[in-house]
C-alpha cells in the first residue's frame, strides 16, 4: 500500500495513536495522541515512555505500559486517570496489541480515547443513584419506625382485652349468648394480636447478610417447607425440583423465608385431593430465577394488583403480609419478584436475582419428590 496512503490513514484516526518498542521507546505519534496528552508530536516521537510520563500523578497511566512491556499482557484494556502537563485531568481509556516479526516482540501499539465526558456522566448517575438510594432508605427506615411504634402501641390494649375476654369467658355459662359474644371478642382480638406480630416481623427484618451457599441448600429448604405446609394442610402435593448446580451468594435463612411465603401459597392453592408443585432454580444469562408453578386455584384477574399490598388477603384467615415480606427480602437481594396467575388454572411465581451475586456452575440436577401429603 501506498505510504501516503497509510500515513493519512494514521493521522485522521479518531483516537489517539501510539507505537512503542520493546525498550519504551515511542516510534509513532499520531495527531489524535499528541491532542489527548497535550504534548507536540515532535517531542512525543523518539523519546522514552518513561521520560515523558513517569510520574507521581500519571503512576497509573504509566502503569500500563510497564505491564505491557515486561509481563507480555495482550490485549490489555484500562481506564485510568491523566494528568496532562497544563494541569488538565482526563480520564483516558487505554487498549494495547502487540505488533511481531520473525516470533519475536517489535513493538506495542496504544490506542487512546478520551472518556472525561462519559467518566464525568457516569459519576454524576452514581451520585443520582446513591442519593435516591439513601432518600428511599430513610424513608423506609421512618416507615419502619412508624410501624413498630403503631405495633407497641397496639400490643398492650389487644393482649389486655383479649386477657380479660378469655377469663370472662370461662365464667360464662356454656352455649349462652354472652359466651357466644365473648369467644367472637376474642377471635378478633387473635386476629389483631396476628397482625401486630405481622407488622413488627415486617419492620424489624434483619438486614441482609450475603454470602456464597450451595443453591441445594436453597432446594432442600424448600423441599422441606413444601413437605412441612402440605401436612399442616392435608394436602397430597406432587413436587418436582429442575435446578441447575451453582453458588449463590445470597442470605439463605431470609431467602428461604421469601420463598417460603410463595410456597405455602402454592400449597394451601391446590386441591386437597391432589395437586402438583414444579419448582425451577436456573441460571437465565446472567441471573439466578427461581419459578414456583402451581395447579391450583389461581388468583383472580382483579385481585393481582394488590397481591403485594400489606394486609389484602383473599383467605379466611391471614393477615395479608406473606408476599408483601417476601417481595422486600428479594428487593433486598437485588431482585424482583413477579406475579402470574390464572383464575381455575393455577399460579406461577418468577423470582430474579442479578448475577452479579450468583457464581455458576456447569451440571444440572432433577428431584422429584412424589406425593408429600
Amino acid at each position: 500500500m501506498d505510504p501516503v496512503i497509510i500515513e493519512n490513514i494514521f493521522e485522521n484516526l479518531a483516537v489517539g495513536l501510539l507505537v512503542i518498542d520493546p525498550r519504551g521507546e515511542i516510534i509513532l505519534a499520531n495527531s489524535a495522541a499528541s491532542a489527548i496528552l497535550g504534548r507536540p508530536g515532535q517531542v512525543l516521537a523518539g523519546k522514552g515512555w518513561a521520560d515523558l510520563f513517569l510520574c507521581e500523578e500519571n503512576d497509573s497511566f504509566t502503569q500500563v505500559i510497564v505491564d505491557v512491556i515486561w509481563e507480555e499482557r495482550l490485549n490489555l484494556r484500562r481506564t485510568v486517570p491523566y494528568v496532562r502537563a497544563d494541569g488538565g485531568v482526563l480520564q483516558l481509556s487505554i487498549a494495547t496489541s502487540y505488533i511481531r516479526r520473525d516470533e519475536k516482540l517489535a513493538g506495542i501499539v496504544v490506542l487512546l480515547h478520551d472518556v472525561t465526558e462519559l467518566h464525568a456522566l457516569h459519576l454524576q448517575e452514581k451520585k443520582i443513584l446513591e442519593d435516591r438510594n439513601r432518600l428511599q432508605m430513610e424513608r423506609t427506615e421512618s416507615l419502619n419506625k412508624l410501624a413498630m411504634a403503631v405495633a407497641h402501641q397496639l400490643r398492650n390494649p389487644t393482649t389486655a382485652i383479649g386477657g380479660f375476654a378469655a377469663l370472662m369467658l370461662k365464667k360464662a355459662e356454656p352455649g349462652s349468648l354472652q359466651a357466644e359474644y365473648l369467644q367472637q371478642i376474642l377471635n378478633s382480638t387473635r386476629r389483631l394480636e396476628n397482625l401486630v406480630r405481622s407488622v413488627h416481623d415486617y419492620a424489624s427484618l434483619p438486614p441482609v447478610s450475603l454470602r456464597r451457599v450451595p443453591v441445594d441448600v436453597l432446594r432442600e429448604s424448600m423441599r422441606r417447607r413444601v413437605m412441612e405446609k402440605s401436612a399442616e394442610c392435608s394436602r397430597e402435593v406432587e413436587l418436582t425440583i429442575h435446578a441447575d448446580s451453582l453458588e449463590v451468594e445470597m442470605d439463605p435463612d431470609l431467602l428461604a423465608e421469601a420463598l417460603g411465603e410463595v410456597l405455602d401459597n402454592a400449597v394451601e392453592s391446590v386441591n386437597p385431593g391432589g395437586g402438583r408443585i414444579e419448582i425451577d432454580l436456573v441460571r437465565q444469562g446472567e441471573m439466578l430465577v427461581v419459578a414456583i408453578r402451581d395447579n391450583g386455584g389461581g388468583i383472580a384477574e382483579r385481585d393481582l394488583p394488590y397481591v403485594f399490598d400489606p394486609f389484602f388477603t383473599t383467605k379466611a384467615v391471614g393477615v395479608g403480609m406473606g408476599l408483601c415480606r417476601a417481595r422486600r427480602i428479594i428487593a433486598e437481594h437485588g431482585g424482583s419478584l413477579e406475579v402470574e396467575s390464572t383464575l381455575g388454572t393455577g399460579t406461577r411465581v418468577v423470582v430474579r436475582i442479578p448475577g452479579r451475586t450468583a457464581a455458576f456452575l456447569t451440571t444440572k440436577g432433577e428431584c422429584r419428590y412424589g406425593d408429600l401429603g
